[in-house]
Parts: structure tokens; C-alpha cells; sequence
């Protein structure tokens, strides 16, 4: 199944059909437990930190010329799965992933674009456990008018919906 993400920036599209674990980002990071992070980076200094860096970003993009993959991209189901993903070269990424409950996954951290793809070094650690998680590496790719970011892992998957007719879908969610 192919999920979009459309950009409310430049009408970009972000497909990240596949999310998987990490592990820990950042190097030399303390070892503990998953329960642990989960209550580090969904806490008031999180998500304040998040805020703050979802600013900086935001006025990055607006300042941004032609720039293949930075924006501002989301996803929602209709049921309850609000996805946002805000990323920039200089002032890196922000992801949150809300529900009907609040607040589900929160995480952050810095961009590489190398090799034609985009990685995202993440804070906190990324793990899929139920409503957690977004793929670390996305290739940016454009169809027609789109903008897409596709996981490096489900290129094939990308290909195959955009042979069979099903991408790009002809309105947002899935397709």
C-alpha cells in the first residue's frame, strides 16, 4: 500500500510506506531503555524544543529557492493519524505523529543530503512500535508536478504503484 504525504509547501508529496527501527542516532548516546526515551522526547522540553526548531525551519523554507525537498509535509488518514514532517538543509527536521489520544511519536534532529537522498539524524531514538516512527533515509524523487520522498527501501513498491496507475493519486491519503 503506498501512502502520500502532500507538502503544504510547493505541493510536494512524501511517501514513507515503511517505517522501521534506527536505533540510537546519536553517537555516544547513553544506553536505556525504549520506555525511557519515549518519556525524554514526548516531554514539555521536548516538544519545546521541537517548537522552536519547527520555526526555524519554516522561515528557512520560505527564504529557500527551488530546493527539491525541504517543506513542510504531512499525512492524514481520516481516522484519527495526523503525520507532519517539517525539514530543511540548515535547520534539519521535525516529526510528530498525532492521534486521537494526543500526541504519539515526537522527534528531531539534524538533515544530510549525500547521494542523492535524505537522512535524518534523529535525537531521540526512531523504533516502530504501533504509532512510532518514520523512515531514517528517503530518496527525493519528482512526477510531474509532485515532489516526493520515498524510503530508500520501498523505491521498488514506489515504482510499481506509478506503473500500475494508483500514483499519483488523485487526491491526498491513500492510494
Amino acid at each position: 500500500m503506498i501512502i502520500d504525504w502532500r507538502c503544504s509547501n510547493h505541493d510536494k508529496w512524501i511517501h514513507p510506506a515503511v517505517v522501521f527501527l534506527l536505533g540510537y542516532a546519536l553517537s555516544g548516546a547513553p544506553a536505556r531503555t525504549h520506555a525511557d526515551d519515549s518519556a525524554d522526547k514526548l516531554s514539555a522540553a521536548s516538544v519545546a524544543a521541537s517548537e522552536a526548531q519547527t520555526k526555524k525551519i519554516q522561515l528557512e523554507i520560505r527564504q529557500l529557492r527551488n530546493n527539491e525537498w525541504a517543506g513542510e509535509y504531512y499525512f492524514r488518514d481520516g481516522l484519527g493519524v495526523n503525520v507532519r514532517l517539517v525539514l530543511a538543509p540548515e535547520n534539519g527536521f521535525v516529526f510528530s505523529w498525532h492521534g486521537c489520544l494526543g500526541l504519539y511519536d515526537l522527534n528531531y534532529g539534524s538533515v544530510d543530503f549525500s547521494n542523492g537522498s535524505v537522512k535524518l539524524l534523529f535525537k531521540h531514538t526512531n523504533a516502530q512500535r504501533g504509532f512510532r516512527g518514520i523512515a531514517p533515509e528517503l530518496l527525493p524523487i519528482r512526477w510531474g508536478d509532485r515532489h516526493y520522498l520515498i524510503p530508500v527501501n520501498e523505491i521498488m513498491e514506489f515504482t510499481n504503484a506509478i506503473n500500475a496507475g494508483t500514483e499519483p493519486a488523485l487526491s491526498g491519503g491513500r492510494s
